[in-house]
């Protein structure tokens, strides 16, 4: 058999996939090849994957990390976090890496490239009762990117930073044929063509980036529900994504949907699948905002999941 064994984690937030890689038995320079393979539907299949590395600090880790979407590298990736944070326990994988794990609470720093991520893990009998994600690093980067109002195939809607994002009313304004509860062809094209004069305008050689969707009509007792067509042409939607519901939220304290001073919690049902808005599940986001700015963010999700750990061929 060509290739190497490489150790994985393969876990789920929510419906978005991630793979974790031992970036040491992965050759210099492959790592977008080899994390590409993992997230092929005929291996391992997933939205992202983090190949990861030993930092230089106690309890620091450091990541590469690839998305589908575009198959190439990104910056930071929510349920990344939540997923490394629920496979703590995994000791068969995460022990190599001299993370040194503690109840009722461990804290670890993820070096991204959008910078470092604490994350918070709190434990109780070898159990992750819940993982919480800074997302300062990624809320800097978007500032820095920039935050405006643009239009999309005559929708009004935000680019945050890299990300797209468009509020549900705004495309029923233009498109009222759309219909967001149950995704047929029909929607599918209004979200084509509105993702398409996106990229046009400002990625014209990316197939896909970031592409976040919110609706204020919730429920099942939150503020908003949610979905991501990252890159909808291809039929790559996500029902839950960490980065994408920091963007949203960018995005309401930008159009006044969100309090301008002090703390706000948002509330994103989510994780429904990807044929509607929403879902049964909570990704749980707060921001403190000072004159109209986020200073500072994090989220938890809560159904994070490890679905399969061991050694792949790559």
């Amino acid at each position: 058999m060509s290739g190497k064994k490489v150790g994985f984690i393969k876990g789920d937030m929510g419906g978005n996939r991630v793979i974790l890689l031992d970036g040491r038995e992965i050759p210099e320079n492959r790592e977008l090849e080899k994390a590409l393979d993992a997230l092929d539907p005929a291996r391992l299949e997933g939205h992202q994957a983090g190949v990861l590395y030993e930092g230089e600090e106690e309890n620091e880790i450091s990541a590469k990390i690839i998305t589908i979407t575009g198959e190439t590298y990104i910056s930071m990736c929510g349920g990344l976090t939540q997923i490394l944070g629920q496979a703590l326990p995994e000791d068969s994988f995460l022990d190599d890496f001299s993370l040194v794990v503690s109840e009722p609470k461990t804290e670890i720093t993820l070096r991204t490239d959008a910078g470092p991520v604490g994350i918070t893990v709190e434990m109780e009998g070898g159990d992750v009762l819940d993982t919480r994600t800074g997302m300062n690093s990624f809320v800097e980067e978007c500032y820095d990117i920039g935050i405006t109002a643009v239009n999309t195939a005559g929708v009004r809607s935000y680019k945050v930073g890299d990300a797209h994002c468009v509020e549900v009313d705004d495309i029923y304004e233009e498109y009222p044929e759309a219909d967001l509860e149950s995704i047929g062809e029909t929607t599918l094209k209004i979200l084509r063509k509105i993702q398409r004069d996106y990229l046009e305008q400002f990625y014209p050689d990316s197939p896909g980036m970031t592409f976040s969707v919110y609706d204020r009509n919730p429920r099942r007792g939150g503020d908003v529900r949610v979905i991501f067509p990252h890159q909808v042409v291809t039929g790559h939607v996500e029902p839950s994504c960490g980065t994408g519901t920091t963007v949203i939220g960018l995005a309401m304290v930008e159009k006044g949907q969100l309090r301008q001073n002090g703390t706000a919690r948002l509330i994103a049902e989510s994780g429904g699948g990807v044929d509607r808005v929403g879902g049964p599940e909570k990704t749980n986001l707060e921001l403190e905002i000072r004159a109209g700015k986020v200073k500072s963010a994090s989220f938890g999700h809560d159904s994070v999941e490890i679905i399969a750990v061991g050694d792949l061929w790559l």
